[in-house]
């Protein structure tokens, strides 16, 4: 999987490409942001190849960007540096200079009473060896790597880098996610709550092997751009053995922790990515979701985040499984159009009142049908209504009759039976006689005087 750098003023850029099959990945963006991601299909493998040697030839002959050696380190500026310095030698403790001049190199290091040089060709790094002169002491090696080294500048020779080997790093146990069950647990319960992430924070600061403590570490610190660095390297235990498809698949997330808060999946196809992220360790506190569809809702029953899901916004939801929502913790649930589907001739439409934490309620509905089943039951502690009519209404009859329907239709609401706490109404009707209908239903209702009303046409 090569990777390209562009460096350009104070812009610093990288750009991945991938093979895989007929498809060719793309993922492009500044250095220290998680960037965007494009798959390009092709009917055979042959042409995937040619569009893949394409852009790996783009990056260098038209854009500018050099490619990255290692793709463990591609945002790591150190690294080209001391690949460099191990061309002709291995690193010792001692510090090697690298001197350039035009297409000219020399390097000089004094390592003990021994003195090891090289000059040349740069095209010719790779081929000559380097000469070693050893001196009585360590102190007359170092008078003469210095002598030399003022010999290089005066020449017109420019300092490019030195360094020396790292002393063997400690081992250290791999990285692990400790267990935060217990505090997850308490989090769900309250998910907006700040003493009980806090607390769950402090937890994680103390463990040394888990890579959310970094996380943690960099959000305090407000470092965002390492943040998203250390997250994205951390994928693989966050998101487990799916992390590429879950990533790919969401937009917009917010984070914190190492956890997913909120976050739209979009036109999501594959109810197996969505359960692989739901039962994921980063997926797990999910308190806000939107997603177009029913595979990612579908996906959510079974799942840990179902304890702290709060928010859920549907677009267009086809087969639904009601019973997937009824049980979840719900204060908000938007859905546009309203979901439904043919049971017997008649609307099957998901019941607020099988939800009894709900506070709030948006629906948009195309048949004046779909209000029996929307307003059916008790919602007991649903404070806003709003309701939007797509379609006026087509039954028959002159207008009378119509308006009569409609506020009929709506007594569950103006007489308090479905929402006995309702606090804010906001409905929008498509015809003026509608609207002046039921503003006339309201004001009449038992709830008029504690309902703040607004009624579009």
């Amino acid at each position: 999987m090569p990777l390209y750098e562009l460096e350009e003023g104070a812009s610093r850029k990288f750009y991945r490409v991938d093979l895989d099959g007929r498809k060719v990945l793309l993922h492009w963006g500044r250095i220290g942001t998680e960037g965007e991601h494009q798959i390009l299909s092709f009917e055979t493998e042959t042409l995937a190849r040619v569009e893949y040697d394409r852009q790996c030839e783009k990056r260098t002959a038209d854009r500018g960007y050099r490619l990255v050696v290692d793709e463990g380190l591609p945002h790591d500026p150190e690294l080209v540096s001391r690949q460099r310095l191990e061309k002709q030698a291995p690193l010792s403790e001692s510090p090697r200079f690298l001197f350039t001049k035009q297409q000219r190199f020399a390097w000089v290091e004094a390592r003990g009473p021994e003195l090891l040089s090289l000059q040349g060709l740069r095209e010719q790094e790779d081929q000559i060896a380097p000469k070693s002169k050893t001196f009585e002491s360590q102190a007359a090696a170092l008078r003469a790597r210095d002598a030399m080294i003022a010999k290089l500048v005066g020449s017109g020779y420019e300092l490019e880098t030195f360094g020396a080997s790292d002393k063997p790093a400690p081992k250290r146990r791999p990285r692990e996610l400790a267990d935060t069950s217990a505090l997850e647990a308490v989090i769900a319960e309250d998910p907006y709550d700040e003493e009980r992430w806090s607390v769950l924070e402090d937890f994680l600061l103390e463990q040394p092997n888990d890579p959310r403590g970094e996380l943690v570490k960099l959000a305090k610190e407000r470092r965002m751009s390492e943040e998203a660095q250390a997250r994205g390297a951390a994928f693989g235990l966050l998101f487990g053995k799916r992390h590429e498809a879950i990533s790919r698949a969401m937009s917009r997330p917010t984070w914190r922790a190492g956890y997913v808060l909120e976050c739209d999946l979009g036109a999501l196809r594959s109810i197996e990515i969505a359960a692989a992220l739901f039962a994921s360790p980063a997926g797990r506190l999910i308190r806000e979701l939107e997603t177009e569809g029913d595979h990612a809702v579908n996906a959510i029953a079974r799942a840990p985040c179902a304890r702290s899901l709060r928010v859920l916004t549907l677009h267009q939801p086809g087969r639904l499984d009601c019973n997937s929502i009824s049980h979840l913790p719900l204060r908000r649930l938007e859905v546009t159009p309203f979901a439904r589907n043919r049971s017997g001739g008649q609307y099957a439409v998901l019941a607020p009142s099988a939800i009894p934490t709900l506070e709030k309620l948006i629906a948009t509905i195309s048949q004046l049908a779909e209000l029996s089943g929307l307003l059916e039951g008790t919602a007991p502690n649903l404070e806003r209504l709003e309701l939007t009519m797509t379609r006026a209404d087509q039954s028959r009859g002159d207008h009378a009759s119509r308006r009569q329907r409609l506020v009929r239709m709506l007594e569950p609401i103006t007489s308090g039976a479905f929402a006995p706490s309702l606090r804010e109404l906001r409905i929008k009707l498509t015809s003026w006689e509608s609207a002046a209908a039921v503003r006339e239903a309201v004001s009449a209702s038992c709830l008029a005087d504690q309902l703040s009303v607004t009624i579009l046409p």
